[in-house]
């Protein structure tokens, strides 16, 4: 079975190479193994080029509707970030939080 190629811009870090669109993440060549909500906050992270992004703004990014962020608060987007940590493993300080910001 063949991945969809990427349609937009490839993001290369450490051992890691991350597609939007389709969303995907692989590490030396091969898949990763990450929730959807999971990816789309790494995506987030990653297009910020380094800058802190907030967990107000994560949690946007990673409930996009309205009606789907209705009950998220900030625990579920710390979820979602260990989760995304747990699935980089060795390489978990690649996502930094920032205290008192996100």
């Amino acid at each position: 079975m063949s991945l969809p190629r990427p349609t937009g811009p490839v993001f290369a870090f450490n051992r890691y190479r991350l597609s939007p669109h389709p969303p995907r993440l692989t590490a030396d060549g091969m898949p990763v193994e990450i929730g959807a909500r999971a990816l789309e906050l790494l995506c987030a992270l990653v297009e910020a080029e380094g800058r802190p992004v907030s967990l107000a703004r994560l949690g946007e990014r990673g409930w996009p509707s309205d009606s789907a962020r209705a009950g998220v608060d900030n625990n579920t987007v710390q979820a979602q970030v260990s989760a995304l940590r747990r699935a980089l493993g060795a390489d978990r300080d690649l996502v930094v939080t920032v205290p008192g910001f996100g």
